[in-house]
């Protein structure tokens, strides 16, 4: 947002007469530090022109988006580690298959 609004970290600093310093906008452009407080986010709507309901509905679809996608690796990767380790998810059926054998006599009892 305000990379597109082609404000610089200094001009924001001077618009807001240091309510978003030099710093922290530099923090919030790299994403470091804590996230955007809401106060930030509007002040930062208003200077780049922004329509601040529409940009969160836009975070909000972003974020769904962001979780099925870790949603879908998360199952992909649980997968990939039974595909190729079978033996270590075997170990509990086997043990369950054991059990049954004996309460049935297996061992010739």
């Amino acid at each position: 947002m305000i990379d597109s609004a082609g404000l610089s970290n200094r001009e924001i600093d001077r618009i807001t007469d240091g309510g978003l310093s030099y710093g922290r906008v530099r923090d919030i452009r790299k994403r470091t530090k804590a996230p955007v407080r809401l106060s930030e986010f509007f002040s930062l709507s208003e200077l780049c022109g922004v329509d601040p309901i529409a940009q969160l509905k836009l975070i909000r679809e972003e974020a769904r988006r962001l979780d099925k996608v870790a949603s879908a690796e998360d199952v992909e990767s649980i997968a990939d580690e039974i595909a190729s380790n079978p033996e270590a998810f075997d170990l509990a059926a086997d043990k369950e298959s054991d059990k049954e054998a004996e309460r049935e006599g297996g061992d010739g009892r």
